[in-house]
């Protein structure tokens, strides 16, 4: 009876495609029971064609053909299923590298603020006048928390096909300038040159996007552009106007570069090549993606050029003010 039971809820378990799709989170026409029923399926018809042609033209040769045919076709469906199969375990270990990598991200914020904040318990009265040293620090650990929690979040909402911007009119000046200026001194750590050049001529330069998604813009692609140029290094913020009435910023860099062969990765999920990885440079590969849908769902575009070993440029494209009014805020 308990043998019985067990098989019961195995077969119901498994019978139950719509409960599997959701645990592997796929859909529904990509669960593995469903794959294989239609596998099942497949093979069917085709055998019973194949046996009424038989029937009609008693031919070898012809019999022969038609199950070639037969098996070409189960191996193509077989194949999708494979494929399909791949994609969730390329899925689950995407997952799995994901958690590692944000674990560590979480682990070394926290861990500091902890140590701070012990330090600071078990301190003597002269001692006091570091609290302010501290205290700073404690905030860019709390600081390096938000981001990445705010970075989960946006990726979860456009996964879920949400739009994550709210379009308004910005001053991209005025922000490339605070992102830049925010990041001064984490250059200056590493003697590199951080340059912004206007070569639109204008002091301000409206454009139709999400003013604080578009520091988020900025913020990705500087940041990468000075951990990923050695020491001694050069990154330049190139703002300008072209004939299609867009705003044009590019970040270029004489950094590491990316290798020409993981090029076509580069805007996903999680990504991170692999000479960054021996670089030893943190990052969740979040940013890029983040940043190609911002400009995308602001209507713009993004590109890039990279050349490993001699550096990268990324690129981004606004439209105009007279757009903006099209999309409304």
């Amino acid at each position: 009876m308990i043998q019985t039971k067990k098989i019961y809820t195995y077969l119901k378990r498994q019978l139950d495609v719509r409960k599997q799709a959701e645990d592997l989170g796929v859909p529904l026409w990509q669960s593995p029971s469903i794959l294989i029923i239609f596998l099942g399926f497949v093979v069917m018809v085709l055998m019973f064609i194949v046996y009424q042609s038989s029937q009609i033209k008693e031919d070898p040769f012809f019999l022969i053909i038609a199950e070639v045919i037969v098996v070409i076709l189960t191996l193509f469906v077989g194949g999708l299923i494979i494929q399909s199969i791949e994609q969730m375990a390329k899925i689950n270990k995407m997952k799995s590298e994901f958690i590692a990598i944000a674990s560590h991200q979480m682990k070394s914020p926290l861990a500091q603020i902890k140590w701070i904040l012990e330090s600071i318990e078990f301190s003597t009265i002269e001692e006091k006048n570091r609290y302010e040293k501290k205290i700073g620090m404690i905030r860019q650990s709390n600081e390096s928390m938000i981001d990445l929690t705010n970075d989960l979040l946006d990726v979860a909402r456009i996964d879920r096909g949400e739009k994550i911007v709210r379009l308004g009119n910005v001053d991209i000046m005025s922000v490339a300038k605070d992102v830049l200026g925010e990041y001064k001194q984490f250059a200056k750590n590493k003697n590199i040159e951080l340059k912004l050049q206007n070569e639109s001529g204008l002091e301000k330069l409206v454009i139709c996007t999400d003013e604080r998604r578009t520091r988020v813009v900025f913020d990705n692609l500087i940041r990468n552009a000075i951990a990923y140029t050695p020491e001694g290094g050069r990154v330049e913020m190139i703002v300008e106007s072209d004939e299609q009435k867009n705003i044009k910023v590019c970040i270029k860099d004489n950094g590491i570069g990316v290798p020409e062969a993981e090029q076509y990765r580069i805007f996903e999920r999680f990504f991170r090549a692999s000479n960054g990885k021996k670089n030893i440079v943190n990052g969740t590969g979040l940013g890029l993606y983040l940043t190609k849908n911002i400009v995308e769902q602001s209507g713009g575009k993004i590109w890039f050029r990279s050349i490993e070993g001699s550096g990268s440029m990324f690129c981004v494209s606004f439209p105009f003010i007279d757009k903006c009014q099209k999309y409304g805020k």
